[in-house]
């Protein structure tokens, strides 16, 4: 500020040598150290942001990192350590961005930790007595443990919550009945079958669902409230609001936003389905519930209640640039890094009308679902950081993201995915790629939506996702995907339920033709090119729902033998029991090389399950897969070279001779390059050596 400062000053008066050389100085100490600024939850937005007199606020950083901008000399704005509350998302534009030679930095004091919340803590808590509402609606042998909170003053200032947590012991659960069976009716049912057809198709549409007799459905006070979750046959899981029910017919009718298209059961196939955040399902410790109506918040502690908090944010920091959303042109924010922060305590959010998801509901497309959310970003850097104990997703890159970074960061306890990249609609816009994804921890995510995943690419390519440790998900580690060949028939033009990001306008007439030549034709349109997935370390994915495989692949763009195929290689899978495979390529998939990957110690259908064209999978390593068949399925045009097959024995079942490739596995693990614990490495080395020695 100081430098900036004199020289405006000295533009004012005649140049003078000796001032020129002391403005260099100046300029020159700048530039090598940098502007620093520290901010402590004891401080003040009044101070001078000095190490003793320290900002209180990340939006006062905020806005002097702004002032300070004059392209030269970074600028650092030191975190100390101490929770920093967060209640209101605070937005960086494309004005508070840094450049090449100004880049700015939000990070922690060295060896101190500050933590970004929008978590309140929940006071004034007792234990229910019989005059208490809903009393009578806990189970008998519960009752006697639920304590009572009246937050009636919260929810009118910060709203509703789906995500609650006790800060000295763990994550806190919304309250599950036990499960039923549901069937889907293919039509649509009406609650008000006398309203005129033309009201109906407007204000009374809802999906509707059956369910047994006995089941744990009640007409509750709470209505609003309550959610279904729906698991079905094929491993797809919803979670949706309840509209209404009628116990006379047994119908649930459910508000399914229009952009979802449930897949995976119908009249004749069962769903597995419970009721979330009902009072006759409050029956376990750690257990919740709230009345929005009444204002009422029900627990069953873990411990005590002395350390509750409620999120009032979905989404802490959102990096923002210009967004032209049907244009062509994004302004990216630029140069913005963070580093050595912990992120924790956002919501999860329901669906809404308005919310149109990605494959089978994994996640939103461009919504705040994230602790930390990237829109519209290039040259920007999350460093070192954690993400933590919260409802929704850890991070997101959306839109226009392009050559940013995560590197060295934790995610652990997170109600939906580790890391999402997203891009536009099939079109022609292809700005989401060239990022890194690089050494970070991802662990028990997917908590409240169980079929997240550890990192998303949707529509995004050329990214780089490397020694990452993924480990202990309820379904995938890693997915690359993009909007199957079908959402290309013209026919789903005006049926906008299905894929509003369809971006029409750029897409040919005559797209859609039926077979091979389909997909051909619509891979132009779809971004998921080039992108290289490699020495990462993942074991125990696919615990709860085990569709798919630990590394998955569909709807390919168009990179080609000698262009930009799609690459899984040199990463290390393990303990993968239950699921469709360990790598699949799903029948979406095309130009995907699969090599020098070990797998080992797994019970699946299959080891590398091939359903796309073209999948060239060569140089695999297989160990102690279960059922001992060769574990390699293929359709069409695929190619299976040089791959080990080992049983429990030393010897192979079946090789092939890519020496150099084995030589680059056994390289890879003799030099620790894979993170993480590596189960049976000895094992793996030894049968290795064997076939390299066989060779020579």
């Amino acid at each position: 500020m100081l430098v900036f400062k004199l020289k405006r000053f000295l533009l004012n008066i005649s140049i003078n040598p000796l001032l020129i050389f002391i403005v260099g100085l100046f300029s020159f100490f700048n530039t090598a150290f940098g502007e620093k600024f520290y901010v402590s939850p004891y401080g003040n937005d009044n101070n001078p942001g000095t190490i003793s007199k320290p900002f209180a606020t990340i939006e006062k950083a905020k806005d002097v990192a702004w002032m300070e901008l004059d392209g030269s000399g970074d600028i650092t704005m030191y975190f100390r350590g101490g929770t920093y509350f967060i209640n209101r998302t605070v937005v960086f534009r494309a004005k508070d961005s840094g450049s090449e030679n100004q880049i700015v930095t939000y990070r922690n004091f060295p060896g101190e930790t500050p933590i970004f919340t929008s978590g309140v803590k929940i006071k004034g808590w007792k234990l229910i007595g019989l005059s208490d509402p809903g009393y009578r609606d806990i189970p008998p042998l519960a009752r006697s443990h639920i304590y009572i909170c009246d937050i009636s003053r919260m929810l009118k200032n910060s709203g509703s919550f789906k995500f609650l947590l006790d800060r000295k012991s763990d994550w806190l659960h919304s309250a599950k009945t036990k499960s039923f069976t549901i069937l889907k009716k293919h039509e649509l049912d009406w609650e008000y079958p006398d309203i005129n057809r033309n009201e109906r198709q407007i204000n009374k549409l809802k999906k509707v669902f059956y369910y047994q007799k006995f089941a744990p459905v009640e007409e509750w006070s709470n209505i609003n409230d309550i959610e279904i979750s729906i698991i079905t046959e094929s491993g797809a899981m919803y979670i949706f609001p309840i509209d209404s029910i009628n116990s006379d017919s047994l119908k649930i009718y459910v508000r399914v936003p229009k952009a979802s298209k449930i897949e995976g059961f119908s009249e004749s196939l069962n769903a597995q389905a419970w009721i979330e955040n009902s009072l006759n399902g409050l029956d376990e410790k750690g257990e919740w519930v709230l009345n929005t109506r009444t204002g009422k918040l029900y627990l069953w502690p873990l411990t005590d209640t002395s350390d509750i908090y409620a999120p009032t944010l979905n989404e802490l920091i959102r990096v923002e640039g210009n967004i032209d959303y049907w244009g062509a042109i994004d302004i990216p924010v630029r140069y913005i890094n963070f580093k050595g922060i912990t992120f924790t305590n956002g919501d999860y959010d329901s669906w809404e009308d308005v919310d149109y998801g990605i494959e089978q509901d994994w996640e939103k497309e461009d919504k705040s679902t994230a602790l930390l959310r990237f829109r519209g970003a290039e040259h920007c850097m999350i460093d070192s950081c954690s993400f933590i104990k919260s409802g929704g997703t850890g991070v997101r890159f959306d839109l226009y993201c392009q050559f940013n970074t995560i590197q060295d960061c934790h995610f652990e306890n997170l109600g939906k995915s580790g890391i999402l990249l997203c891009g536009y609609g099939p079109g022609k816009k292809d700005v989401n790629r060239n990022n890194r994804i690089v050494q970070n921890d991802i662990v028990k995510v997917g908590k409240i939506k169980w079929n997240s995943q550890g990192i998303i690419v949707w529509q995004s390519g050329y990214n780089y996702i490397a020694y990452n440790y993924i480990h202990n998900l309820p379904h995938q580690a890693i997915v690359l995907a993009a909007p199957k060949s079908s959402l290309f028939n013209p026919y789903y033009k005006s049926k906008t339920q299905l894929n509003p990001s369809m971006r029409w306008s750029e897409i040919n007439e005559g797209v859609y033709i039926r077979g091979r030549k389909n997909y051909e034709v619509v891979a132009k349109y779809r971004y998921l090119n080039g992108n290289l997935i490699e020495f990462n370390t993942i074991h125990n994915v696919l615990k709860k729902l085990n569709y798919g495989g630990a590394l998955y692949i569909t709807g390919t763009g168009t990179g080609d033998y000698f262009g930009s195929p799609n690459v899984f290689q040199l990463n290390y899978i393990y303990g993968i029991n239950g699921g469709n495979s360990i790598i699949y390529a799903d029948e979406d998939a095309c130009y995907v090389h699969i090599k020098k990957n070990v797998l080992y110690d797994s019970q699946v259908q299959y080891g590398i399950n091939a359903k796309g064209d073209d999948i060239f999978c060569e140089s695999n390593v297989f160990l102690d897969i279960q059922p001992s068949k060769f574990l390699l399925s293929r359709t069409g045009k695929n190619n299976f070279w040089g791959n080990l097959l080992f049983d429990s024995k030393i010897e192979p079942i079946r090789y092939g001779y890519w020496l150099e490739d084995y030589v680059e596995i056994l390289n890879s693990l003799e030099q620790n390059k894979l993170p993480g614990r590596l189960l049976g490495v000895d094992r793996v080395r030894i049968n290795l050596r064997w076939v390299i020695n066989v060779f020579r």
